[in-house]
């Protein structure tokens, strides 16, 4: 009974932590980390060579810490791409002066000259530069800018199109 109550809180956990109860990639997303675990879990069988069930409630487990790894993982790489902006945009000279003010800044930038010239809103860096700067400033006042420098995608729409011109 203890053992099914623990691995059915794992198979909550991986659900939830994946995100599949949104539906759609993320629920996707949760199959993937369900096969990996089954992989992970027949090379386990095939390693001990015994007659062990390879459906077990330890794929939970395994899909539970490869679900956080992954949460980590995505969060890791957004601080970096968002540092790596500030400082190659010259925002900052180093690291250390890093606010997730500066990192939204950074990506509002980097997102400026991916654009095609044709489809840009402002002609000019220093126009977006104060563009983002307003955005980045209402969005960390409204607690919508996290700390990798992104702002939450509905307060982000709403904050683009009402200080548009």
């Amino acid at each position: 009974m203890g053992r099914r109550v623990v691995f059915g809180f794992f198979a909550f956990a991986s659900f939830v932590l994946t995100g599949a109860f949104l539906g759609g990639f993320l629920l996707r997303m949760f199959f993937v980390v369900l096969a990996f675990s089954v992989a992970v879990r027949g090379a386990y069988v095939l390693a001990r060579r015994r007659r062990v069930r390879l459906w077990s409630g330890w794929i939970f487990v395994i899909a539970t810490v490869v679900a956080v790894m992954i949460l980590v993982g995505g969060r890791h790489r957004r601080l970096e791409r968002s540092a790596n902006a500030a400082v190659r945009e010259g925002l900052v000279a180093d690291r250390s002066e890093l606010t997730p003010h500066i990192r939204c800044v950074a990506l509002y930038l980097v997102a400026w000259e991916r654009q095609p010239a044709s489809e840009r809103t402002w002609p000019t860096k220093a126009a977006e530069r104060a563009f983002a700067n307003d955005v980045c400033r209402r969005a960390a006042l409204e607690h919508a800018l996290f700390g990798d420098g992104y702002v939450e995608p509905k307060v982000a729409a709403r904050l683009e199109w009402e200080l548009s011109p």
